[in-house]
């Protein structure tokens, strides 16, 4: 399935663990189901890229570590 950029994404939560594993390195995987669930419950209608962006916006605020933002 191609993918353009005024589709409107039916984003489904096996989509968003992939999205996930490649958006969010290093994250573990009870943190990525919370990210997950988050994620799920705020991107109907929003494009792939946008939910990506959704979903690097929900781990940064809750801080959920990533290669970028290790803990401390």
């Amino acid at each position: 399935m191609e993918t353009h950029a005024v589709e409107r994404s039916e984003t489904t939560e096996s989509d968003l663990w992939e999205m996930a594993a490649d958006t969010i390195a290093g994250i573990s995987e009870e943190c990525r189901a919370a990210l997950i669930r988050e994620t799920l419950d705020n991107c109907q209608g929003r494009s792939a890229g946008q939910v990506v962006d959704l979903m690097q916006d929900v781990a940064a605020a809750r801080h959920y570590p990533t290669v970028e933002n290790s803990p401390r």
